[in-house]
């Protein structure tokens, strides 16, 4: 049987560290996690890869004065970031193009406001899933799809118990069924609820059409959809909170069910059980707002 999908670590969302660049040169007085380009006016974003691994915590100088957002008057209809008028790369030293005004300042405002004395990559879940979106997303798209596919079976809004009397059944129920029913309505698929934790096969047919829809998703929507997907555990929650049918706090209650009624009973531990529901909050926030900015909603 499918286990249940897998935490990805913020590494995941990362592209990967880049190889040296002939064109590039290191960043004032050697800084390490940035490099510029003096032939283009480029700045590559190598610090955003550090997120997520060993040296999560590790944080790089900041060199620039300012980041601004701007039109890229190099390709029609596309924004980019500007550290100190200089555009911005991502980690597989590809610039970032970003398709509207709201994301190009919203990223900005990311790398606008780190310390006057240092960079924390880890404080910009935007400009990482902007990166992931255009280095990843691409090339790994075929795998994530199969691997959302592959789970859908195990996916928590589909395994729950509906026996109405228990606290857990209750909340199960007023959580889970107004999710999977809007998914099954939406997509126009049959996904069958199981009347135990036990996950089963679903039709072929609904499966097929899932595919579809997913691979049928530009690379801004499949980033926030796989992300979000990992974060929640499940694509049926996942799609309810990108299409502005669950908040994103109910999102966030929902994946965390069954120990927040164990908080509820026996009580909250400070170190713990707050420090989880703060790292929930960013990984479900993130693509939530990412996809609102995206679509101008």
């Amino acid at each position: 049987s499918p286990r249940p999908l897998p935490a990805l670590s913020d590494a995941s969302i990362l592209a990967p560290r880049p190889h040296t660049c002939h064109g590039c040169v290191s960043g004032p007085q050697g800084r390490r996690g940035l490099s510029t380009g003096e032939k283009d006016g480029t700045i590559s974003s190598l610090a955003t890869s550090s997120v997520g691994r060993s040296d999560q915590g590790s944080t790089s100088p900041r060199f620039y004065k300012r980041a601004t957002a701007a039109r890229d008057e190099e390709n029609e209809g596309l924004w980019c970031v500007k550290l100190d008028g200089r555009k911005l790369r991502t980690p597989s030293l590809k610039v970032l193009h970003l398709p509207n005004a709201a994301l190009a300042h919203a990223i900005a405002v990311e790398w606008e406001y780190q310390s006057t004395s240092s960079i924390r990559a880890f404080t910009m879940p935007l400009m990482q899933l902007a990166t992931t979106a255009t280095d990843r997303t691409p090339k790994d798209r075929n795998e994530n799809v199969a691997t959302l596919l592959r789970y859908i079976h195990s996916d928590p809004g589909l395994c729950w118990v509906d026996e109405p009397g228990t606290k857990l059944a209750d909340a199960h129920h007023d959580g889970w069924k107004p999710v999977l029913d809007y998914f099954n309505d939406d997509l126009g698929v049959e996904l069958n609820k199981n009347e135990s934790f036990i996950p089963k096969d679903q039709p072929q047919e609904s499966i097929d059409k899932l595919g579809e829809y997913l691979r049928g998703l530009d690379d801004w929507e499949f980033t926030c959809v796989y992300v979000l997907s990992t974060a929640v555990k499940s694509l049926l929650l996942a799609r309810s909170v990108l299409e502005g049918k669950v908040s994103i706090q109910e999102a966030i209650y929902l994946s965390r069910l069954e120990e927040e009624l164990q908080i509820e009973e026996w009580g909250m531990v400070e170190g713990g059980h707050d420090v989880d529901r703060a790292d929930q909050n960013v990984r479900v926030s993130a693509p939530a707002v990412f996809m609102r900015l995206y679509k101008g909603v």
